[in-house]
């Protein structure tokens, strides 16, 4: 599913986009279920609930949720389609957790060129 000129001036323009049905309900309750044993997983080995940094690499759950084909898509419509999955990070907000992440930019955080 290529994005619409549409949707690409919009994401131009206000830097989002949604919304963007990237999963099926099935795939989205199979995916919860991955990302909470992955993230039980972290817990109980003593992580906090914000270093499932990069697991695209090396947990297939996390890879395939980075590879559906309709984000793929909307992904290459807005940077071509020679482009790479470089990094993945989850911000896992747990109940009564008082770690704020505020309102950012992404790209001075990264080690990227350009903020495209």
């Amino acid at each position: 599913m290529r994005l619409t000129p549409t949707q690409i001036d919009h994401y131009h323009d206000a830097g989002f986009l949604c919304p963007l049905d990237g999963f099926s309900p099935a795939e989205t309750e199979r995916n919860r279920a991955a990302f909470a044993a992955l993230h039980a997983r972290f817990q109980r080995d003593g992580h906090d609930s914000y270093a499932i940094n990069g697991y695209h690499t090396s947990c297939r759950s996390i890879y395939d949720m980075v590879m559906q084909p309709v984000i793929l898509d909307a992904v290459g419509s807005l940077l071509g389609d020679n482009f790479i999955a470089w990094g993945t990070h989850f911000f896992c907000k747990v109940p009564h957790d008082p770690t704020s992440v505020v309102w950012h930019q992404d790209a001075p955080y990264w080690p990227h060129r350009s903020a495209r």
